[in-house]
């Protein structure tokens, strides 16, 4: 079974469900690509559509996971991927607030 919101946007953790909630209560337009089994390229968990350019939206949500730690130091590597927002649950608990 495939976790989703209310409006069956699939997300995979507490944290995207709810940046997914606040996401769609702003009416900010955006797309979440799915992740297929067996998938080895990286995918964002949201594309923010409104701006210039897509931004990429990133939810780092197991920080007590060693190999997940190792998979998000290799995914924000300088010129692999330009993060505009990024959500960590330690992070005082607060969720920052989207890009304009």
């Amino acid at each position: 079974m495939i976790r989703t919101n209310l409006q069956f946007i699939p997300v995979e953790s507490s944290c995207e469900l709810q940046v997914a909630d606040k996401l769609i209560a702003e009416r900010r337009p955006f797309s979440k690509p799915l992740k297929l089994d067996g998938e080895l390229r990286y995918l964002p968990d949201f594309l923010l559509h409104d701006c210039k350019e897509p931004w990429v939206m990133e939810v780092f949500g197991m920080t007590n996971d060693g190999k997940y730690q190792t998979h998000t130091l290799e995914t924000v590597l300088p010129g692999q991927v330009h993060f505009c927002w990024q959500l960590s649950p330690e992070v005082n608990g607060q969720m920052p607030l989207f890009p304009r």
